[in-house]
Formats: structure tokens, C-alpha cells, sequence
């Protein structure tokens, strides 16, 4: 008993040692972890002096979203020129750049990657670019490659460099749709449609294995029209005819370095050592010098972000984007009711004098939609209600557009998408061929308006196209 009252005695000391010891660690490990946390972010009001003649360094490979998101633990680890931006943040930062005296010019890097962002984002992004060569201050661009979406971009430049190994591409543009449908016909997947609009046209890869003559219409619109802003935004500053480049696109598609250099899109076929020399040259540093002095617009936006102080008059700006659903939603869509109560705190601030709502959405759910349009109108018989839109607002996203003073878009902004459907797929052909049945007990005629054993009736169908007109 002596032994075994001292085994259970050892073994609780031993126990408790340990858990001591743990937590000792592992506080020790926390506060470490802290520590180089807080290394990563900048804490300190001195700001660091940027070097004369610094270019500002603007990465293609890092995305630009319509709005900032919340910074998560993730975002947090990164350091600033790492972290998401929003077009805002952007343009605002090279304003600020083409104000700023140490600033000597702008290199669009495409080395890292290339650039995913919407049209309608890199138009304003380069509207920004222009402003700031107008100001006697030169932008160079430098890739591997040259994507269309880079180039459209880099196309603003004095001067545009291909790495020797590298290529432009010059295709136009395109797109595709998968079709379903012979793929249900054959698995026995029954699918009812109930739609308004012949153009709305979401549903047809579920019933067609083409394009209808509406959606192709459409699309060839769609197309026609950023394309032809992508030929006449190159056109006017490289001074290539869109007809010309048009004849790449049919019979090139994709040139090497010397190609694109031989057609006037790019200036010259450098390594980055090369355009390395060229800034040196910009920055008045001498050949022998390391590098040119150069400052990424992340790092140079949290260098002179200064916090905005006002007793009144504000203008307030909210950010719609993602698909619209009802209740809350998540940081990455519209949840009609969290939006609504932003909206009504807008309406009831009276140091905020208008709103300008940013809607970047392509749609959704049409009760959602309409609980937000409500808040705006209600919010436009106090005060003014502009809509900025941004690469997409369509359908759902139209609908939040109504419920303002004044419309704003890009040229390359998609928007329209007028109409609605609902999609009611049955199993039942599918499910007998493999020894599936069913029964029902049912106390009503229209008991099983929403099931998918069986194709709908003619008087449910009848039912769900009244609610869908």
C-alpha cells in the first residue's frame, strides 16, 4: 500500500512538473510568436525619409481587389508590400506619387506573374498611370512575359522591355461554355426551367449543347466592346493602328521578344540587369551603383497613409462584393441584412452628407436584392446615393444600382444581366434505371412542389412561372 500511495504521489508531482513546464513553454513560445508579430508590423510614428529619385515599383503578379479585406491572421505574417490592395488604395497611392518630388518614376513589373484583375479595375488603374506621366515623370514596364491583361496595362509606358526568352501575347479575346445537357439526357437527369428573359441566358448549359442566337448576340457584344477598348487604348500610345493589331491577333497570337519588338509593342528586348541600368540612368546613380533606389506601392502607401480627421461632411464608402444572399453573409459576399443596417446607419449619421456605394457583384438572390435597394431608397430621400461599379454588376447587381442619384461604370465594366430562373432538376429516370422507386402519402395537391423524384406537373410549373413573372 506505502508503494503504491508513493507511485501515485511520484506520479502526480511528475505530472504537475510537466504541466508547469509546458505552459512555460508554451507561454514562452507565444510570446516569442508576438514579438515577431509585432516585428512585422510597423508600430512606430517615425516615418522612414524615401530616397531621392526612388521609382515606385507597381508588381503585376499581386491582385487588386475592389475593396480592402479584413486583415486576417495570414495577411497579418506579410509583409506590407505583400499584403492585398484594394484599386483605391492604388490610384490613390500614385496620385500621391506623381505629387511627390522624391518620386521619379513608375516601373510596372510584370516578372512575378502576371496580372489577374478585371478590366474594368485596370482601366481606372491606367487612367491613374496616365495622369501621372503628364506630369513630365516617365513609366517603365518590364516582363517575362506579356499577358493581355499585363500588357493592356504596360501599354502606357515610355518604355516597355521583354525579357530576350520571353513573348507578348496578341490573341483577342474569348469565351466558352460548358454544356450539360446531353450529359443529363444520357444519366436520366430531368431538368424544368421556368425563366423571364430571352437573354438571360445562365440557364443554358443545363438545357442546350449550344449557344441560342440570344446569348451568342450577347456575348459577341460583350467581347466586341472590351476588345475594342483593349485596340484603342494600345493604339493611342503606341501608335500601332488597331487594324494592325488585329492582324496580330488573327495571324500571330503570340510573339517572341524580337516579334513584339519588330511590331512596335515593346521598345526593347532587355534582361532585368538591363532595365536595371536604365533606372539607374533615371535615378542619376552611377553604373557601379547596386540598384536604383526603388519603393513598392504597398510599402510607399503605409509610408504616407495619414489618418483622416473631420467634424462633418463626410462622404461615406461602402463596398458591395461577391454574390448577394439573405441574412449576413461573409466578408466575401452582400448579406442583405448586414448591408441593410450599414445603409440605415449611413442614413441616420448626420455627419455623412452622401454616399458612394461600390458594387462589384454579378447577382443573386432577388428577395436579398431588394431588402438593400429598400434601405437605399430610403437613404436617397436624405441625402445623395452615387454607384460606383466595378468589374461586374449584373443581374442582382443592376438591381442595387437602382437605388441611386447617379451611375458610374468603366467602359469594361459588365453589367445588365436582367432577369430571372429557377433551375428544378428530378431524378427519376436516373433512379429507376438503377432499382429506385418511390411512394408518397401527401395532404395536399401541390405537396411535392419541390421535389426531385419526379418531373414537375403542369400546374406546379404553371405555379412557379407565375412567381418567377
Amino acid at each position: 500500500m506505502r508503494n503504491f500511495l508513493k507511485q501515485v504521489f511520484a506520479s502526480l508531482i511528475g505530472s504537475c512538473a510537466g504541466l508547469v513546464l509546458f505552459s512555460a513553454l508554451g507561454t514562452g513560445t507565444l510570446i516569442l510568436f508576438f514579438v515577431a508579430l509585432a516585428s512585422r508590423l510597423d508600430f512606430s510614428e517615425e516615418k522612414k525619409q524615401i530616397e531621392s529619385d526612388s521609382v515606385l515599383v507597381f508588381d503585376l503578379s499581386q491582385p487588386i481587389q475592389d475593396r480592402q479585406p479584413p486583415l486576417n491572421f495570414t495577411d497579418a505574417l506579410l509583409e506590407s508590400e505583400n499584403r492585398p490592395r484594394s484599386v483605391r488604395q492604388v490610384v490613390q497611392t500614385i496620385e500621391q506619387a506623381r505629387k511627390d518630388d522624391s518620386i521619379s518614376g513608375i516601373l510596372i513589373d510584370g516578372s512575378n506573374g502576371v496580372s489577374t484583375s478585371g478590366y474594368a479595375v485596370l482601366k481606372e488603374v491606367r487612367d491613374a498611370l496616365l495622369k501621372f506621366q503628364d506630369s513630365d515623370k516617365e513609366i517603365f514596364a518590364y516582363g517575362l512575359n506579356w499577358s493581355k491583361r499585363g500588357y493592356y496595362l504596360a501599354s502606357v509606358a515610355d518604355q516597355i522591355f521583354l525579357n530576350p526568352m520571353g513573348n507578348l501575347q496578341m490573341d483577342g479575346l474569348r469565351t466558352e461554355q460548358t454544356f450539360f445537357a446531353g450529359a443529363f439526357d444520357q444519366f436520366g437527369v430531368g431538368i424544368d426551367i421556368v425563366r423571364q428573359g430571352d437573354y438571360k441566358s445562365a440557364v443554358e448549359p443545363f438545357t442546350r449543347q449550344d449557344l441560342s442566337e440570344e446569348n451568342e448576340e450577347q456575348l459577341n457584344a460583350l467581347l466586341g466592346d472590351i476588345w475594342q477598348e483593349f485596340l484603342t487604348g494600345i493604339e493611342q500610345q503606341r501608335n500601332i493602328s488597331s487594324q494592325q493589331l488585329q492582324e496580330i491577333a488573327d495571324t500571330q497570337g503570340i510573339l517572341l521578344a524580337q516579334q513584339a519588338k519588330q511590331a512596335g509593342l515593346v521598345d526593347k528586348v532587355a534582361y532585368r540587369d538591363q532595365v536595371s541600368d536604365e533606372l539607374k540612368n533615371l535615378a542619376g546613380k552611377d553604373e557601379q551603383a547596386n540598384s536604383f533606389p526603388q519603393i513598392s506601392v504597398n510599402r510607399y502607401r503605409s509610408m504616407n497613409e495619414t489618418e483622416s480627421s473631420s467634424s462633418g461632411g463626410e462622404i461615406a464608402l461602402l463596398y458591395g462584393q461577391g454574390n448577394i444572399v439573405t441574412g449576413k453573409g461573409t466578408p466575401d459576399n452582400i448579406g442583405s441584412e448586414r448591408f441593410a443596417k450599414q445603409i440605415q446607419q449611413l442614413r441616420e449619421d448626420e455627419d455623412v452628407e452622401a454616399v458612394v456605394f461600390r458594387i462589384n457583384s454579378p447577382g443573386g438572390s432577388a428577395t436579398a436584392s431588394d431588402v438593400i435597394l429598400r434601405e437605399l431608397q430610403l437613404t436617397q430621400q436624405e441625402k445623395p446615393v452615387i454607384v460606383s461599379m466595378g468589374n461586374t454588376a449584373a443581374s442582382g447587381g443592376y438591381w442595387l444600382a437602382l437605388g441611386s442619384d447617379q451611375i458610374f461604370a468603366q467602359p469594361t465594366t459588365i453589367t445588365g444581366s436582367i432577369g430571372v430562373f429557377g433551375i428544378f432538376p428530378n431524378i427519376q429516370e436516373l433512379a429507376n434505371e438503377n432499382g429506385i422507386t418511390w411512394d408518397e402519402v401527401a395532404t395536399g395537391e401541390l405537396s411535392g412542389l419541390t421535389t426531385i423524384s419526379r418531373p414537375k406537373t403542369d400546374q406546379e410549373l404553371a405555379i412557379l412561372e407565375q412567381f418567377v413573372d
